[in-house]
């Protein structure tokens, strides 16, 4: 297969999976002060699908040969970096004026500025936190380290370059438990999520070199997804606390990795169904995920005012899904009102159209 505009409509239902399980995450979550383990859970499931997808298809998308790097790499700026910005600059506005569920947000210039360009900093006033300033932004971050390291790779063939990327990916990680870098920069990079971009990358070599083995093999990669689905159950109900830790995020990897090959084998054997929902919302997955705390944290602040401090029993699940609800809503009206403009306007600047973005969530 060489390189080309991706339509697997299977994707855009992941994209939409991974969206609603960061949602439902942050929903459930912010309503407490001390929430149960499982949102945790949820979001970095989320989380490490979208960087499973993004892998994936940035394998697929280019050629099987050398490519472009500077095409490659404007297409993917053109695509992250406008809504992005908007966010980033409209919270900064908020921040700087003062307005309510903002107050409290600090605003340092050089911390802003990074942030706009993509750059691993603490947050002022939380040592030790590498955050942007738009905290969703995180994974954004680690999207675009990912983005320079598959272009600087660009002089290899698609084989070569997975395996040179994972060798990366995987050195990184394992570099990470066993040096405490200072520098945040070196922290972050060498953080376990880059692993999601390798097995993605691996998804994608092995969809693109045995396109009728794949499709062949849907029934026996579906009962590999349900395998690796109860392994990470397992996992997560004996979970003590949430610290991130490298087992939990292999198990999450591979359950990340053989759910996006047994979903897109199905849609080569013609046996995944049409759901044009999720279809329709994979393509607000990227709006959804930087704009679905401004309904949840709104929420947030209701709740407690109409329920008590820590909401329980039906009066949670309720808010819980409202702020669902919401946050779908935001993401959808977000993409139709703001990032499809910015889209077409981002066409302007390339030969043919940039590709539905993979973020994002946590």
């Amino acid at each position: 297969m060489s390189g080309q505009r991706l339509e697997i409509e299977s994707i855009q239902c992941l994209r939409a999976l991974a969206a609603g399980t960061v949602i439902c995450a942050h929903a459930f979550a912010h309503l407490l002060s001390q929430p149960p383990l499982w949102p945790w859970t949820a979001g970095r499931i989320g989380v490490t699908l979208f960087f499973v997808i993004s892998g994936f298809i940035m394998t697929v998308i280019t050629p099987e040969g050398r490519f472009d790097p500077w095409d490659f790499l404007v297409r993917r700026l053109l695509r992250i970096c406008p809504l992005y910005w908007f966010i980033t600059v409209l919270v900064g506005a908020m921040a700087w004026l003062g307005l309510p569920f903002f107050r409290h947000t600090v605003f340092d210039a050089a911390h802003f500025i990074g942030s706009l360009l993509f750059i691993p900093m603490e947050r002022p006033g939380n040592p030790g936190h590498i955050e942007p300033f738009v905290k969703l932004g995180w994974t954004l971050n680690y999207e675009m380290f990912f983005y320079l390291c598959f272009t600087a790779l660009c002089f290899l063939n698609r084989t070569q370059r997975t395996i040179v990327l994972c060798a990366l990916m995987v050195g990184l990680a394992t570099l990470g438990r066993l040096v405490d870098f200072e520098n945040p920069i070196a922290r972050f990079v060498t953080g376990y999520d880059v692993l999601g971009f390798a097995a993605g990358a691996v998804v994608g070599l092995v969809y693109c070199l045995r396109p009728g083995l794949v499709a062949a093999s849907w029934r026996a990669l579906g009962l590999l997804c349900l395998a690796s689905t109860a392994v990470l159950v397992a996992a997560a109900a004996g979970l003590t606390d949430n610290y991130p830790s490298m087992w939990l995020q292999a198990i999450v990897v591979t359950f990340s990795a053989t759910t996006l090959l047994a979903t897109v084998a199905m849609e080569r054997a013609g046996a995944w169904p049409r759901l044009r929902a999720l279809e329709r919302f994979g393509s607000a997955s990227y709006s959804a995920y930087l704009f679905h705390m401004f309904p949840i944290g709104a929420l947030a602040v209701i709740a407690p005012k109409l329920l008590g401090a820590e909401p329980a029993g039906l009066a949670y699940l309720a808010f819980g899904l409202a702020g669902l609800a919401s946050g779908l809503a935001a993401g959808w009206i977000t993409y139709v009102v703001i990032e499809r403009p910015l889209l077409r306007i981002a066409r302007r600047f390339t030969p043919v159209p940039v590709e539905q973005a993979v973020p994002k969530g946590g």
